[in-house]
């Protein structure tokens, strides 16, 4: 969707066809890179173990990511979906939880320097202004409510489903890439950009005593069934 408003922008028309290829390409993209990605990665990773060269699991993972983003971007798609689908194929893999420690502390030195480069695009002006209020109040209900519903339609689990809506309120990273993004390519303005920004940080704290209250309920309701059948069985 991201990619179609850029091409709108850029092009300043409405175009069904580019819509429909770029709609089609998205959708071969990620099945594509995802299946195939599934079955060929243990078998690359498997090689790679045979040279025992220290350090190369960690290298090829961020080669794979930064070669998947390049695709998607040469296909239209936010270079982030290219690397989403490259984690969801690691994911998958053995070494998972090693290539997870290894890249850790390249993540340290990134992603605080992604949220500085954010945290400048927004412009503190716009705050002061009423106007933006109640779009800020109006995202964050629709951010709320839709990630509740996203919550129930987790079907085939034995969970509690308001605490899965619950627990994926937060906007974080990939909101704020989004909107860079849309505000780098002219999509949304400044005031636009910093209305999503807020909504991002509002969730991000407001989700945590969201849940830790939903499961306490959740633990004190699961005592109070657990006390008749105590009573019942003599305990």
């Amino acid at each position: 969707m991201l990619s179609i408003l850029v091409g709108i922008t850029v092009t300043g028309k409405v175009d069904m066809f580019d819509i429909g290829k770029l709609t089609i390409l998205s959708v071969l993209f990620l099945v594509g890179s995802i299946f195939i990605g599934i079955k060929f990665a243990p078998l690359l990773l498997k090689i790679i173990h045979r040279f025992r060269i220290t350090k190369t699991l960690s290298i090829i993972a961020i080669i794979f990511a930064a070669g998947l983003a390049y695709l998607a971007d040469l296909i239209g798609l936010a270079t982030i979906v290219g690397s989403f689908a490259a984690g969801l194929i690691l994911e998958t893999t053995e070494e998972k939880e090693d290539i997870t420690e290894r890249i850790r502390p390249l993540s340290e030195v990134f992603v605080p320097v992604f949220f500085v480069y954010s945290g400048l695009l927004v412009d503190i002006k716009t705050f002061i202004s009423l106007d933006v209020i109640i779009p800020i109040m109006i995202l964050l209900v629709v951010a709320v409510i839709g990630k509740g519903v996203a919550g129930w339609m987790a079907f085939g689990i034995k969970a509690k489903k308001h605490v899965i809506g619950i627990g994926m309120i937060p906007r974080g990273e990939v909101g704020l890439i989004f909107a860079s993004k849309g505000l780098t390519n002219n999509v949304i303005d400044s005031s636009a950009y910093s209305v999503l920004v807020a909504v991002v940080i509002l969730t991000t704290f407001l989700a945590p005593p969201l849940l830790t209250l939903s499961l306490k309920s959740v633990k004190k309701t699961k005592n109070q069934k657990d006390e008749p059948a105590a009573i019942e069985n003599g305990d």
